[in-house]
Formats: C-alpha cells, sequence, structure tokens
C-alpha cells in the first residue's frame, strides 16, 4: 500500500477490514502501525507492503493467516498513541502498488517485504 500523507508526531494505524474466514457477518481486521515520521508536517510517501499487516481482535493480534485482497470492505486510520490532544493527519493519496524490477533485484528490503509476504500467505510479485 502506498499512501501519500502529511502526518504530525502521532503514531497512527493504517486497518484493512476484510471478509471473514467463515463469512455471514464475520469480518477480519488487518492493522500496520504508522510511526511518527522523523520530519512531521511535511510530505511524505509511505509504502507498506502486505506483510507488515497483522490480522487483529479488538487490539490483540492473532494467529496470522493472508489477508484476502479480493474481500476489502474498508480502508481506515485511527490514532494509536492513546494521548488526549490535538492531531493533524491529511492523507492525499492512497493506492495499491508493486515493486518495479530495479527495487526486486538491488534492494534488500524490497526482497525481505516481498519473502514475509509469501510466507504470511499473499500472492503475486
Amino acid at each position: 500500500v502506498s499512501l501519500r500523507l502529511r502526518p504530525d508526531a502521532r503514531n497512527y494505524v493504517l486497518n484493512f477490514r476484510t471478509a471473514g474466514l467463515f463469512g455471514g457477518d464475520d469480518d477480519d481486521l488487518f492493522q500496520a502501525h504508522i510511526t511518527a515520521p522523523l520530519a512531521s508536517g511535511e510530505w511524505l510517501e509511505l509504502r507498506l507492503p502486505f506483510s507488515s499487516f497483522y490480522l487483529t481482535w479488538r487490539g490483540i493480534v492473532q494467529s496470522q493467516k493472508g489477508m484476502n485482497l479480493n474481500t476489502v470492505t474498508s480502508v481506515g486510520v485511527l490514532l494509536a498513541d492513546r494521548q488526549a490532544g490535538p492531531f493533524a493527519l491529511e492523507l492525499a493519496e492512497i493506492s495499491a502498488f508493486r515493486f518495479d524490477d530495479e527495487e526486486m533485484e538491488h534492494d534488500a528490503a524490497v526482497r525481505e517485504a516481498l519473502r514475509l509476504n509469501v510466507d504470511r500467505g499473499y500472492t503475486g510479485a
């Protein structure tokens, strides 16, 4: 997931809600932390591999399974630092992306992210 955002110095969580494994009214919530950037107040691009999302229930990490990207029902952001007070998070764009060939070949972090995607059951390159 690629985000173009202007965050403050607070911590946030990006949520993906998907149809649950058992269908019906059941759903699954996958979360990835967006930690406070070094330069708050600046427009930034953040790229989160799907392997950085954890299945949670009421904030508790559950046994991991792959997120079914075909059943995403909502995307949300929540303030996650449990501190009262003002906050500001501007979100200009959110999109899905694939790492390009050069990144996959030359960037060890990208190769590790892709390996984690496979380990956690995500498909695609």
